[in-house]
């Protein structure tokens, strides 16, 4: 297993580490693909209560997938193949960052994201994908999309969307603005982000000493949204 992505289980309790702080803990296919793995493991463990996904740092929870990174090189084909299968783009996007994303909307255990900096792209629909946020004073959330000229993916319209409404998200889309914690999307003044105290003096970095809950009731307007509100990411349309 690579160090990039590290697992640990304390107190039932599930730690999921993003590990490249020095890549602002930008994911690599493997990295995708373990994560989605360790969540699906979760439903089914006796081991496991709830599953907490962090970052390493204090500048990067995730800044999406590492461009850089390259695809995986596809199997030799038959002479006078096209160089495209009919599909292979779905099916790229279904086994990608689509599995990682429904791996965490279907676990069967709580999943929250412990946003330690930049959750941008991909990394901002891994957060919202989650039951709830615990955001850090220096978190941002950044819809940079836009400014790489390609359609937001990752769930990404169906999880803003939902959380935010349709005008609102168009905006964080079409515009890429930052937000800081205390601008976080609510609907209706009600949402499943809650801000996690300052990080103290002499915390260290990727610590969750400085991202854990706050004590005492959640101050009003962070109520967490229920399950079965439709303005909660993991409610589902029916047909």
């Amino acid at each position: 297993m690579s160090d990039d992505v590290l697992r640990r289980v304390e107190k039932s309790v599930l730690w999921i580490t993003l590990n490249r702080p020095e890549a602002g803990n930008a994911m690599t296919q493997d990295m995708r693909n373990q994560i989605a793995d360790w969540v699906d493991e979760a439903s089914a463990s006796l081991e496991v209560r709830a599953v907490v996904i962090t970052g390493t740092g204090e500048k990067g929870f995730c800044t999406g997938a590492d461009l850089r990174g390259g695809r995986t090189q596809p199997p030799p084909k038959p002479a006078g193949a096209p160089d495209r299968v009919v599909g292979d783009v779905a099916r790229m996007i279904r086994v990608g960052w689509q599995r990682l994303i429904s791996s965490i909307l279907d676990c069967e255990k709580p999943v929250l994201a412990g946003v330690n900096g930049t959750a941008a792209g991909g990394g901002m629909h891994l957060a919202l994908a989650c039951d709830l946020i615990i955001a850090a004073e220096e978190a941002r959330f950044i819809e940079v999309f836009v400014r790489r000229g390609i359609a937001p993916d990752a769930g990404g319209a169906y999880l803003l969307t939902r959380l935010v409404g349709p005008q609102k998200a168009k905006e964080l889309f079409f515009f890429g603005d930052d937000l800081s914690t205390p601008e976080r999307p609510s609907p209706n003044g009600q949402s499943g982000w809650r801000r996690g105290p300052p990080r103290p003096s002499g915390s260290p970095s990727g610590s969750p000493t400085g991202h854990s809950t706050p004590t005492g009731p959640a101050p009003s307007g962070t109520r967490p949204t229920p399950r079965s509100s439709p303005t909660h990411p993991r409610t589902r349309a029916r047909g």
